[in-house]
């Protein structure tokens, strides 16, 4: 009789003791799902970054501007837009609209 009880709280105590870790397996599971969440979230605007980088370079190179000192880590300054918008409204009106650019763009990169 004895020997069936210890063998019972052997028993239980494995049960209570596998629980256990199944609720902190379940957790840690838990956790790095949220991390993999925020760095596929991250990586998602990492590449609409890149993609705006792209178009940003394919626009520079249809309208002929090339960077400029002007730019401060990466971002035009407020003289440099300034100069870029004039430089377009005197640019040939035959050029289509940055709209139907950035479609091209798109149309390009997807088939490339």
């Amino acid at each position: 009789m004895e020997s069936i009880q210890r063998l019972q709280s052997s028993l239980n105590h494995l049960r209570e003791s596998s629980a256990s870790q199944i609720r902190l397996l379940e957790e840690q599971l838990d956790q790095k799902q949220e991390i993999i969440a925020r760095l596929e979230a991250r990586l998602d605007s990492q590449r609409d970054y890149e993609e705006i980088q792209r178009e940003l370079i394919l626009l520079r190179g249809h309208t002929g501007t090339e960077p400029s000192s002007a730019t401060v880590n990466g971002f035009d300054t407020k003289e440099t837009k300034e100069k870029r918008t004039g430089e377009s409204m005197l640019s040939s009106t035959s050029s289509p609209p940055s709209s139907s650019i950035g479609k091209t763009i798109k149309t390009i990169l997807i088939s490339n």
